[in-house]
């Protein structure tokens, strides 16, 4: 039925706009969160404290990651909204 095949499409395309959205907000979230960490970095109380430091690159790293999946996610997404 033409009816409910459109239904479906505009459900389909609602939350794939839904997931844009969510992504894109994850996306500011990330990149507020990896400026905070790298200003951190620059810090010098922060500099000479090597156990610091490698906890806040290795969270920088993991943030990177995830940002640079969501930005594969959003270039997905974007394409079919």
């Amino acid at each position: 039925n033409d009816y409910q095949l459109q239904k479906q499409m505009q459900s389909e395309m609602r939350k794939r706009k839904t997931q844009l959205t969510k992504c894109e907000n994850r996306i500011a979230e990330l990149e507020k969160e990896i400026e905070n960490l790298q200003a951190q970095m620059n810090d010098e109380s922060i500099m000479s404290d090597y156990e610091k430091l490698s906890q806040i690159t290795s969270k920088l790293e993991e943030n990177q990651t995830e940002l640079e999946s969501l930005y594969d996610m959003w270039a997905e997404l974007s394409e079919e909204v």
